[in-house]
């Protein structure tokens, strides 16, 4: 899971239910926190990327705007979404993302 400011109170109740979604089916989530920086945005990214993660989850804002997620993802069957901001048309999976 990436976050672009985990001091968002935007982001708590969103982190919340995300945790407990993933709890009760053995998941867990490794948060990236990116302070609002693009680099580290992109560098977490890579090492997610490295790591053969089974998802990955995206708490957007206004940054990401400019950021190209989907090279990477497109090449890489990874089960993804955002929230905050809508993947462009060429990152979703098949019928809808």
């Amino acid at each position: 899971m990436v976050l672009f400011d985990v001091t968002d109170p935007f982001c708590t109740p969103i982190l919340r239910g995300i945790e407990n979604g993933l709890y009760p089916v053995g998941y867990h989530a490794d948060f990236c926190r990116c302070h609002n920086q693009r680099d580290r945005f992109e560098r977490y990214l890579e090492m997610l990327l490295e790591r053969h993660v089974d998802g990955l989850i995206v708490v957007a804002n206004w940054l990401l705007v400019d950021i190209k997620v989907s090279g990477d993802l497109n090449k890489r069957e990874i089960s993804r979404c955002t929230i905050g901001w809508e993947l462009p048309d060429s990152a979703k999976l098949g019928n809808g993302g």
